[in-house]
């Protein structure tokens, strides 16, 4: 599977502890919307993590979750966060694209900020399918293809472009040779997940910016501050980051 290589590595400890503070934002915005969803009591349930990368989420997970396992193509961040100190039930495991483990046998995914980084997104939506238990649940979230800026390379409309314009945009930015993430638009990616029942969560998160643990760069924004957040579920499909719940239908219904 061809990868983008924006998926970090962690080759000194400031790369590391930089990991885990942007981390810490994002894994609490995680575990509130999950309580949400399913209950605050998650102790009973296994979760699994795509994309763990150096374990920044891994590790608040566990302490929600009665067992976590986090996976990564990357062999170095995994390495790096499997020699962090980490509480005993969580595991780490670098995976191909076909991951070892049993199918069926997770409550819970998280796949956050993964999906882009990959051209075969269809083979990620399979395995998330395929370890769900039925009735279980995903965390799943990422960029938005019609967001105004880029979030990776911080340069306007860039993920609106054809692969060869925005390929010669990176390149005149000096932002590197090609362009190697690959997001999808809000309808391509409800096709993608179909087979899901689709809860968006952008919304609440912009209703309840304290349970939620809305990024703060967000909170001082004047239009969030301002606009009526109702507004904002008519702008959905342009919102530049996905917060969705992902359902996995009960054995027996359709």
């Amino acid at each position: 599977m061809k990868t983008a290589g924006k998926i970090a590595n962690y080759h000194n400890v400031a790369d590391l502890e930089a990991h885990y503070a942007t981390r810490d934002q994002q894994a609490a915005k995680i575990i509130a919307i999950l309580q949400d969803y399913l209950g605050n009591e998650l102790s009973n349930l296994a979760a699994v993590e795509i994309g763990c990368s150096g374990g920044g989420i891994t590790v608040p997970l566990a302490k929600v979750f009665g067992s976590v396992i986090g996976i990564d193509v990357d062999s170095a961040a995994v390495q790096k966060a499997s020699s962090q100190p980490h509480p005993a039930n969580v595991r780490y495991l670098v995976v191909g694209f076909a991951y070892p483990l049993k199918s069926e046998s997770f409550d819970v995914v998280v796949c956050t900020q993964v999906y882009e980084h990959t051209t075969r997104q269809g083979v990620l939506i399979n395995e998330i399918w395929r370890l769900l238990r039925p009735g279980g649940t995903c965390f799943f979230s990422g960029p938005n293809r019609l967001a105004l800026v880029e979030p990776h390379y911080w340069l306007p409309f860039l993920s609106w472009l054809p692969q060869r314009f925005a390929d010669a945009y990176m390149r005149l930015a000096r932002r590197g040779p090609a362009y190697d993430i690959y997001p999808h638009s809000y309808w391509q990616l409800k096709r993608l997940l179909n087979r899901f029942k689709i809860v968006d969560y952008n919304l609440r998160i912009l209703k309840e910016p304290d349970r939620f643990a809305l990024d703060e760069r967000y909170r001082s924004s004047i239009i969030v501050r301002r606009a009526p957040a109702e507004l904002f579920g008519l702008f959905g499909p342009f919102m530049p980051n996905f917060n969705w719940i992902l359902s996995k239908p009960e054995k027996g219904l359709p």
